[in-house]
Parts: structure tokens; C-alpha cells; sequence
């Protein structure tokens, strides 16, 4: 196990990574802030001194590299043709499309994303919720600065591709990490779909996922639950089963739960843009992964014991305020959704 110390500095590298991605007006500063990402998140990964641990961090170090290197290659013939490194899409469609694929690979987007469920599978909940979230930001801020310019279809394609597959693969999943490595590839869909047309409305998006699951690891790691069956056997009090019902069917876009916002604000704007066909197959494809939703859910709650003495409600609870509040924003924040269609759709 890291120190206190450790880990604290390795956090802190984290967010100066993404910072640095954020700020940066040139391919190679860019570049520098992922690479700075990787490093820092790496002895995070291996912390546990488990093989199984160290095997996906080597995974993750090879599925890393190489969007890394295709990457950098990339922003090189970008800026040999262009004269400079500053971020703008390329003239040329074969460097354009190369870096598409590039931070694909790096958000664990379909076809690139077979890495991310056996890495996810590998580490404990706390890192793979790091993983999930925080380490997609600096490659989601790229690909939208590219995407204005890029062929629609060299993205949408990708895009309804990793909402299927995100769905059929968490299908036969028992363990709950690579459950929730498939709902990333399929929330990673939906925000990828909104990119070519409406960078804030992406961002949106993105925010809303990141907070729906790192509410959704939190409380899988308080429930101990590394298995769906450990669902039906916790020894936690209803309570925290019962927002773990909602957490997972805000994840699901269930209305009222807040999850629904991102589903509502990229259906208006995909049907602004008379994309109802591919609209309607992405609705499908999501219907897959509420299934396992519901499916975990059904574990949660329906099978787990009435009223065991270990299930008892407690007289006096620790209060966890930053849980609270998570999981309160985590579920209600859909009545801003009329608001956020004004601000963002309707102008």
C-alpha cells in the first residue's frame, strides 16, 4: 500500500495532468498532460502488489503507449503540414481520422475499447472509479476541439458502435468493476454522439456521467461489493441498498433521476440535427444496458432478505454528508434539465 504522502502527490499529478491539457493551446503540451496522466495514475493502479493488479497495469501502460505514440506521430504531420502546433484540426483526413482513433483508444471507446473491462477488472473500486472519470476529461477536451472539422460519420459510427457493445458485454458480467467498464464504453457513446455539433452540450454530459459514477463506485465500495451476488449478502442497512437502486437506475436514464438529462438533452439535439434513425438505434442500443442495471438492481432489492437482523436500522447512523449530497445531486438534478435546454438548445 502507498503512503498517505504518496498517494496525496499522485492526485495531485493527476489533476496538474489534466490542467495542463486544459490550458494547453499546442498538440505537444497537450500531449505532455496525458502522458503526465499515465505516469501518475500508474503506481495508483499497482498499489496492491496483486498479479492480477500488476497485469492490468500493464495493460493499461500498452493501451496507453500506443494511443500515446499514435498521437504524438499524428500532431508531428499535423504540424509539419500546418506550419505550428497550435490545436486545430488537420487539412489532411488521414491525420484527422488517426487522431480520432488515437483518443478513442484512449477513452476505451469501441473498436478500441477491449482493454478497459480486464483492466477494470483488475483494480480495486477506489482506482477504478479514477479510471472511469477523471482520467477520461483530457482526452474528452481533445476530441471535442477536433470534432467540429472531423467527418460526422468517422464519429457517430464509434459512437453507436460503443453504446451496443456497451450494452451487450455487461450482459454476462458478475463482477460489478467490469459492469461498470461497459457502462462507461456506452456512456462514452452518448457524449462522443454529441461532440460534431455541440461542444457544451457534451460537456454537460460529461459532467453529469462523472458524477453519476463516482456516486455509483462510492457506494459499491461501502457495500463491499466487488460481485452482484454480494449484493444479496451485504451487511449493510436497507438504506444504503435502496440509493444504490437509485443510483443505478439514474445510471440506467430513468426519469425523473438525473441520469434522463443526458439521455433528453442529446436526443433534441441529435433530432435537431435530423438524425432520427441513428437516434432511435442508439435508444435501442441503451435498452441493453438498463437491462443489467435493472438486473443489479433486482439483486439489490428484490432478492435481498425482508428484514434480516443484520439489515436492522441502526438508532444512531454516522452521518456521511459528502455521500449525501452526491447522491442527492446524483437523482434529482433532472428538474434543471428545462433550464440547461434553454441555455444550450433552445438559443
Amino acid at each position: 500500500m502507498l503512503s498517505p504522502l504518496i498517494q496525496s502527490t499522485l492526485l495531485m499529478t493527476l489533476g496538474l495532468g489534466t490542467l495542463v491539457t486544459f490550458s494547453s493551446t499546442s498538440w505537444i503540451l497537450a500531449w505532455i498532460g496525458l502522458e503526465i496522466n499515465t505516469i501518475a495514475i500508474i503506481p495508483l493502479m499497482a498499489k496492491t502488489h496483486h498479479p492480477r493488479s500488476i497485469e492490468a497495469t500493464t495493460k493499461y501502460f500498452i493501451a496507453q503507449s500506443a494511443g500515446s505514440a499514435t498521437l504524438l506521430i499524428t500532431a508531428c504531420l499535423a504540424a509539419w503540414h500546418s506550419g505550428n502546433w497550435a490545436i486545430s484540426p488537420s487539412s489532411d483526413p488521414i491525420i484527422l481520422n488517426a487522431m480520432t482513433l488515437a483518443l478513442m483508444l484512449k477513452l476505451g471507446m469501441a473498436p478500441m475499447h477491449f482493454w478497459l473491462p480486464e483492466v477494470m477488472a483488475g483494480l480495486d473500486l477506489t482506482t477504478g472509479m479514477i479510471l472511469a472519470t477523471w482520467q477520461k476529461l483530457a482526452p474528452i477536451t481533445l476530441l471535442i476541439q477536433i470534432a467540429q472539422d472531423q467527418n460526422n460519420a468517422f464519429i457517430l459510427g464509434p459512437a453507436l458502435l460503443s453504446v451496443f457493445i456497451g450494452g451487450w458485454g455487461g450482459l454476462n458480467q458478475t463482477q460489478t468493476r467490469k459492469i461498470m467498464a461497459y457502462s462507461s464504453i456506452a456512456h462514452m457513446g452518448w457524449i462522443a454522439s454529441m461532440a460534431p455539433f455541440n461542444p457544451t452540450i457534451t460537456w454537460v454530459t460529461t459532467l453529469i456521467y462523472c458524477l453519476l459514477t463516482s456516486t455509483t463506485f462510492i457506494s459499491l465500495n461501502t457495500l463491499k461489493a466487488n460481485k452482484i451476488t454480494a449484493l444479496t449478502m451485504n451487511k449493510h442497512n436497507q438504506i444504503s441498498q435502496m440509493l444504490l437502486l437509485l443510483l443505478l437506475l439514474s445510471l440506467g436514464g430513468l426519469p425523473p433521476l438525473t441520469g434522463f438529462t443526458n439521455k433528453l438533452l442529446a436526443s433534441v439535439e441529435l433530432a435537431n440535427q435530423n438524425l432520427a434513425i441513428y437516434l432511435f438505434m442508439m435508444m435501442m442500443g441503451s435498452l441493453l444496458s438498463l437491462f443489467f442495471y435493472t438486473r443489479m438492481c433486482y439483486l439489490s432489492i428484490i432478492l435481498s432478505p425482508p428484514c434480516p437482523t443484520t439489515n436492522l436500522i441502526l438508532w444512531r447512523m454516522t452521518q456521511n454528508k459528502p455521500m449525501t449530497i452526491l447522491t442527492m445531486l446524483s437523482t434529482n438534478l433532472f428538474i434543471l434539465t428545462p433550464q440547461l435546454m434553454a441555455i444550450f438548445i433552445m438559443h
